[in-house]
């Protein structure tokens, strides 16, 4: 469940992505080891921004990532484990749709339809850092519940508003090899 958050929105509305990917994780110690990760995450948010005229514009916002997140882990009690460390996020598509928002027509007299041709412009690459827990089932499989939230700016804004940040949970479940 992911959300976008800036000063510039009357209000957010988190929406529902999923992510996969693989990991690894290396002991250092029998409490204390380092986790890596290659994910695809979908992020996203229905957001109403602040705009003057009769009321906020409603756009809805979906950012495909290819995550890179490296944690510390450290054993609290036998299998559970609490997790910390950044995540590198790499933009790798972009949409935007805001509906009820007319149909735009061009200097080439081409409709350009807003629900499918919006360009939220975002940015190619996010910092973030996350907080969360496992448990390990068995030698297996383990579960985890995860909080991200963006250091930098979701989107490359050309009026020079900031402030627009990612944030997720992530709740998982994964296979050992």
């Amino acid at each position: 469940m992911s959300n976008i958050t800036s000063e510039n929105y009357v209000e957010s509305n988190r929406k529902t992505g999923f992510y996969i990917g693989f990991r690894t994780e290396i002991s250092l110690t029998n409490k204390i080891s380092i986790q890596s990760e290659f994910l695809y995450a979908t992020y996203g948010a229905n957001v109403f921004v602040k705009v003057a005229g009769p009321g906020p514009m409603e756009v809805e916002y979906s950012l495909d990532y290819i995550q890179i997140p490296v944690s510390g882990k450290i054993y609290i009690y036998r299998n559970l484990s609490i997790e910390i460390g950044p995540a590198f996020n790499f933009l790798v598509r972009e949409k935007g749709y805001r509906p009820g928002a007319p149909d735009i027509v061009d200097e080439n007299g081409d409709v350009i339809r807003n629900q499918t041709d919006t360009d939220p412009d975002g940015s190619r690459f996010e910092l973030s850092g996350l907080v969360g827990v496992s448990y390990k089932l068995h030698k297996k499989w383990v579960v985890s519940a995860r909080f991200t939230k963006g250091f930098s700016n979701a989107f490359n804004s050309p009026s020079g508003l900031d402030g627009d940040k990612n944030d997720a949970f992530q709740f998982g479940m994964g296979f050992n090899f």
